[in-house]
């Protein structure tokens, strides 16, 4: 009777501390790390000098499935972008997540 109880403690406690998490495949991409819009592969070494003034600005982006106005700030900021050196970068958020950005 006692092994019945502490297999149904131990089972009611790994269900509780599993998580579901869902997340979309990944994607990839062919630029590594990115330092104010220079980027280089992560495994290869690189040299590069620019002028600050020639950097783009960085905007980050975050946006959720739950947003109402996100899709005008992302075409606002798609306008701004066409006519000022700038570099977007989005994160999208679903209502499933728990944790924010």
């Amino acid at each position: 009777m006692q092994l019945g109880k502490r297999l149904l403690v131990v089972l009611i406690v790994t269900l509780f501390c599993t998580s579901a998490a869902s997340a979309g495949p990944a994607e990839t991409v062919d630029a590594g790390v990115v330092f104010g819009g220079q980027s280089t592969e992560a495994n290869m070494s690189a040299a590069s000098t620019m002028n600050l003034s020639d950097f783009p600005t960085i905007v980050e982006v975050y946006t959720a499935t739950w947003c109402s106005n996100c899709v005008d700030v992302e075409h606002a900021l798609d306008d701004v972008e066409s006519n000022l050196s700038m570099q977007q970068y989005h994160t999208h958020r679903s209502i499933s997540e728990v944790q924010d950005p």
